[in-house]
């Protein structure tokens, strides 16, 4: 990436401004812009977006709503006075990111689900984007085991993980960035057998099924029909530094590891 400035040449009529053509954003990631957007009141503000999400002063993207379900806190956290005060936001998010110190580590992509992909419950939101922003879930689920030495890399500083999203039809739409995994995050992974025949009478079974599933944001129904009856081999991605476990009566447990 290029060196970041400390400026903007800008138009003063301008409504946008492609970050990326300045130089302030990585080649791999997604198209970042400063937009002008009017108010009710008739005055401009500014705000930093990828299209779907945008920059709040707490340096974390977040879903835009449609404009009538964007309330006045919404409005403060995420509009900028000038375009000079929403580039220099950029730039702390950009350096929090480790865009300057980290510019010659490997990008890897992982993409995460919007919506679920199997009957009977095809189209449906799966929400583990906003789960993930929130903290509520750490980890995803994948069937590539190409993704271990992705982590590896990871673990030792020579990599970071872009977490995207498809912002249309998967595919034939732009990708946008929501996140970004770092050695400090303390990522991990592991090998898991999903699905397969269980005995529904078996109460630590159920109850761990169930606990799972939710965990990673499904129903026990939804997962069921996720994985089916015949085992998969998954890997586990954990995007922090919580793993899950079992205690001492054989339930599953997740929580941060020391």
């Amino acid at each position: 990436m290029k060196k970041l400035k400390t400026k903007l040449q800008w138009i003063d009529a301008a409504y946008s401004f492609d970050l990326k053509r300045a130089g302030l954003v990585n080649e791999n990631d997604a198209n970042v812009m400063i937009e002008r957007r009017g108010q009710s009141d008739g005055i401009s503000l500014f705000v930093v977006t990828t299209g779907a999400m945008v920059l709040n002063k707490d340096l974390v993207f977040e879903f835009e709503p449609l404009p009538s379900s964007r309330d006045e806190d919404f409005i403060e956290r995420t509009r900028f006075l000038t375009k000079e005060e929403a580039q220099d936001y950029y730039i702390r998010y950009a350096k929090k990111m480790g865009r300057v110190e980290n510019k010659r580590k490997r990008t890897y992509i992982l993409l995460v689900p919007k919506t679920l992909n199997v009957e009977p419950f095809m189209g449906e939101p799966t929400h583990f984007i906003e789960k993930i922003l929130r903290g509520e879930k750490g980890t995803v689920l994948h069937d590539d085991y190409i993704w271990e030495d992705r982590i590896k890399r990871v673990q030792r500083g020579e990599a970071e993980i872009s977490l995207r999203y498809w912002t249309g039809v998967p595919i034939r739409s732009e990708q946008a960035e929501f996140g970004r995994i770092t050695k400090d995050d303390n990522p991990g992974f592991e090998r898991l057998k999903i699905g397969g025949d269980y005995d529904p009478t078996n109460e630590v079974e159920l109850k761990n099924s169930s606990f799972f599933f939710k965990n990673e944001g499904l129903t026990l129904a939804q997962g069921v029909a996720l994985y089916g009856k015949k085992s998969k081999k998954m890997l586990l991605i954990y995007l922090d530094g919580r793993r899950y476990s079992y205690n001492d009566e054989g339930e599953l447990i997740y929580s941060l590891q020391q």
